[in-house]
C-alpha cells in the first residue's frame, strides 16, 4: 500500500498514504510503519537495498508492512510492491499494531479506483484542501465509500484522503456504501464562491435561473471543483450539474 505521487522541490515525488494496488497484500500482514512527524520524506528502497531517488514516503503516515527483509544486515519493511523502508528510518513496534477501520476497511475489499487523467487530486477530509494526487496508469484500493446528501460519492485512499466521482474509474463491486447527508471533503477550487460560479456558468450557457439557484452550495461548488481538474470550461460544470438537475 501506498500513497499517490505529488511533486516537490528537487524532483522528489513524495508517496502521500494512498492504498496502491499491485500484487495487494494484506493490511495487516506485518503490522503498521510510521514515518516521522520531523523529516519531510522518507526515502525508499529496492528489495536490493538500493536507494529510490525520484519518490519517497510523506511525514507522519502510516504503512502497512507487507515483508520484512534484510539486506547487508539492514532490516527493510515493504510498503508497496517493490519499495521498501529501512526499520531504523521508521517507528515499527516489535509487536506490530494492524491498520485500524479509518485506514482500510474491509467492507470494500474488491474496490479499486484509477483515473484517465494524468492526475487527480486527493482530498484532505480535515482541510478540503488536496494533499496528494493519484497518477494515470496506478490503481488504488479503497477503505470506506460515503455518499452525501446531493448524491456525491467519495472513495477513501487513505486515511484522510479521498477523491471523488467524476474524476475516477471504480472498478469491483461495492460492498458498503455509507450516506452521510453532510459529508463533503472537497473545497471549491481555487476559492471560488458559490454565487461567482452560478454567474460564471450563466454566462456561458443558457440556463434556466429558477434551477440554478435551487441547486445547493456544496454541490455547485464541488462540481465545479470536478470540472476544473478535468480541464473542463464552464460548459463543463453545467454539464455536470445538469446530471443532477435535467431542467437546469
Amino acid at each position: 500500500m501506498k500513497k499517490s505521487l505529488i511533486y516537490l522541490i528537487s524532483s522528489i515525488v513524495v508517496a502521500a498514504g494512498l492504498f496502491f494496488f499491485a500484487n495487494p497484500m494484506s493490511a495487516s500482514a506485518a503490522g503498521v510503519a510510521t514515518t516521522p512527524g520531523n523529516i519531510s520524506v522518507t526515502h525508499l528502497y529496492t528489495n536490493e537495498g538500493k536507494l529510490i531517488s525520484n519518490r519517497g514516503l510523506s511525514a507522519n503516515t502510516d504503512w502497512a508492512v507487507g515483508q520484512v527483509i534484510s539486506v547487508d544486515k539492514t532490516t527493510l519493511l515493504q510498503v508497496s510492491t517493490n519499495e521498501y523502508v529501512k526499520a531504523s528510518d521508521v517507528t515499527y513496534p516489535s509487536h506490530p499494531k494492524t491498520v485500524n477501520t479509518p485506514v482500510t476497511n474491509v467492507g470494500n475489499p474488491n474496490v479499486t479506483v484509477s483515473t484517465v487523467y494524468q492526475t487527480t487530486p486527493v482530498f484532505d477530509d480535515t482541510t478540503g484542501n488536496v494533499s496528494s494526487y493519484i497518477n494515470h496508469g496506478e490503481s488504488y484500493k479503497v477503505g470506506r465509500i460515503i455518499k452525501n446528501a446531493s448524491g456525491v460519492t467519495f472513495y477513501q485512499v487513505s486515511a484522510h484522503g479521498w477523491v471523488v466521482d467524476g474524476l475516477i474509474t471504480v472498478s469491483g463491486t461495492p460492498e458498503s456504501v455509507e450516506l452521510s447527508p453532510n459529508f463533503n471533503p472537497v473545497n471549491s477550487y481555487m476559492g471560488a464562491t458559490p454565487d461567482s460560479i452560478r454567474q460564471l456558468i450563466s454566462e456561458y450557457n443558457t440556463v434556466n435561473t429558477r434551477v440554478l439557484n435551487a441547486i445547493p452550495n456544496n454541490l455547485l461548488t464541488t462540481e465545479y471543483t470536478i470540472s476544473n481538474y478535468a480541464g473542463e470550461d464552464p460548459s463543463g460544470t453545467y454539464m455536470r450539474l445538469k446530471a443532477y438537475y435535467p431542467n437546469l
